[in-house]
């Protein structure tokens, strides 16, 4: 079923769920964005994203009718400027008593340069010896620790940053893998390898309990890993079991890609799920990452707004802005001081978007329906969608693919 054509938004915040449509008359399709490709046993599969303006978010639509039916088989795992990075898992061998999944990288190419339409391409697979098996295995890399960055006109990195204890110096060490790449040719010629190293992470003995790692020079001979803290969370460390803490956090990149900000909502009951507690709120804080002078892998976190859950409610209407805690926050791209974010009805299990305007506390724009409550859900198409929410309550993935495509084709 093709999507209704309609101009393309600047940047979209992509839903990490994959919606998955083997049915030529469930599959939505958008031909402005489609591409289809094939993994290395051969079966063909065709994506499309469906993409909308925020605060409204895009959807990555798959048809993989050779694939294995199970329900995590795909994944969105990163972006960057005209590019996008899809994981496929494939059942292979199953001449062993649980078979082989073969983890398979492919970029998703919007090129405004070219007369193509969007187009696939596989990377290569990324192996490991297994010992217990004797043979070479895929490597497979957790979805949130792997990053795609652009280089120049078309080169481009994929890595993943991992955290590993060396029993040899009894120290915190990073492994990275690395492949470089071009997006304008496909490199048959074997020239593309992944590349490992490990690396030492400076730390403080408790850093490691809450922060990011950066790396800094993946393109050059000696890339650089530092450990960076998040700014310190009061309700954390009063609350050193909070759960699900992620859902309150983002790090996020705006203004165009110069700027990381941190977005922390604290909650005043000291809850971690569930209905906010009477005559409580919240504090929203956003802190933006800067280098220190004459310190290429020093960091520092500066203040820059802070927002209450009473000055919201005063600026703006219950039906403008609902009387619900607000999660899993993102910056615009664009625009730092938009801030976009889902209201979670706990007692109704219903989920709604909203952008909000840090600087005078209004809300921009119309409240959205991300999810209908399970109930009503469970009898749309979005069935899958709403099963899985919100027990696996992931971020959305911000993207810029969309102004790079080639419209005059």
């Amino acid at each position: 079923m093709a999507a209704a054509a309609a101009a393309l938004p600047n940047w979209v915040m992509l839903e990490r769920f994959v919606f998955r449509r083997d049915d030529p008359n469930s599959f939505r399709e958008d031909r402005r964005t489609s591409a289809a490709c094939s993994t290395s046993t051969g079966a063909r599969f065709d994506v499309s994203f469906v993409l909308a303006e925020p605060h409204t978010p895009s959807r990555l639509y798959l048809s993989w009718p050779e694939g294995p039916k199970d329900e995590w088989v795909c994944y969105l795992v990163a972006a960057h400027r005209d590019l996008v990075l899809l994981r496929l898992d494939s059942l292979v061998d199953e001449s062993q008593p649980f078979g082989e999944v073969r983890h398979e990288y492919f970029i998703y190419i919007a090129d405004p340069t070219s007369q193509i339409p969007p187009l696939l391409r596989p990377l290569p697979q990324c192996m490991e010896h297994d010992s217990d098996l004797g043979r070479p295995l895929t490597f497979a890399f957790s979805p949130r620790a792997v990053g795609l960055l652009c280089h120049g006109e078309d080169e481009f990195a994929v890595a993943y940053l991992g955290v590993w204890w060396s029993h040899v110096t009894s120290e915190m060490e990073a492994e990275l893998w690395v492949l470089r790449s071009s997006s304008s040719c496909c490199r048959d010629d074997g020239a593309e390898n992944w590349e490992k190293q490990r690396l030492p992470i400076p730390y403080e003995e408790d850093d490691h309990l809450d922060g990011i790692l950066v790396c800094d020079g993946i393109f050059g001979e000696s890339p650089k890993v530092a450990y960076i803290r998040f700014p310190v969370d009061t309700f954390v460390r009063d609350n050193p079991r909070r759960i699900r803490k992620e859902l309150y956090r983002s790090l996020c990149v705006t203004d165009c890609g110069s700027r990381l900000v941190f977005v922390d909502v604290a909650r005043h009951d000291g809850t971690g799920l569930g209905s906010m507690a009477p005559g409580t709120g919240f504090t929203m804080t956003f802190q933006t990452l800067e280098m220190a002078e004459n310190d290429m892998m020093q960091y520092q976190w500066i203040e820059d707004a802070v927002v209450t859950s009473d000055q919201l409610w005063a600026a703006n209407t219950p039906s403008r802005l609902p009387r619900e805690v607000m999660i899993i926050p993102l910056v615009s791209m664009d625009v730092p001081n938009i801030v976009h974010v889902v209201l979670f009805g706990w007692e109704i299990g219903s989920f709604l978007l909203v952008a909000i305007d840090s600087s005078d506390k209004q809300v921009l724009g119309s409240v959205v329906t991300y999810i209908e409550s399970s109930e009503q859900g469970l009898s749309t198409d979005d069935a899958d969608l709403v099963r899985a929410k919100p027990t696996s309550f992931t971020h959305f993935l911000p993207s810029e693919f969309p102004k790079f495509l080639n419209l005059t084709r």
